[in-house]
């Protein structure tokens, strides 16, 4: 399952809360729900926010970390795939920048992806 529709496919906060109101509209007066599944619910929900907020967190913290080790490879000589000829190419990083979304080494003229580094140099 890709991650796209494995988001698409779980419960959003305001979905919850529509279930939950609902449920409560249309309970039998005579027979109200358990107070301790109302609670459990509630937990629930608010679990599932708190780890959606660290889920956040994490990812801007690690994408700050991918920044921060990238800018320690300006100024080093790198030796990478170059994806267009399948060829191991050299050359001087001299600035770092984000490209579609990743984190790229400018390499002479061409726009490397950090993953494609094999290796570091001074």
């Amino acid at each position: 399952m890709s991650t796209t529709s494995a988001a698409s496919s779980a419960l959003s906060k305001m979905d919850f809360l529509t279930l939950l109101t609902t449920q409560l509209k249309y309970q039998d007066p005579t027979s109200p729900t358990d107070q301790e599944a109302f609670v459990g619910q509630i937990s629930q929900m608010s679990m599932v926010e708190t780890m959606q907020e660290l889920k956040a967190s994490f990812g801007q913290m690690l994408k700050l970390q991918e920044v921060s080790q990238g800018v320690n490879l300006v100024g080093k000589n790198v030796e990478y795939m170059n994806p267009s000829s399948g060829e191991v190419s050299r050359g001087r990083v001299s600035e770092i920048t984000m490209s579609n979304g990743k984190l790229a080494a400018v390499v002479g003229n061409s726009l490397v992806d950090i993953n494609l580094i094999k290796s570091i140099s001074v």
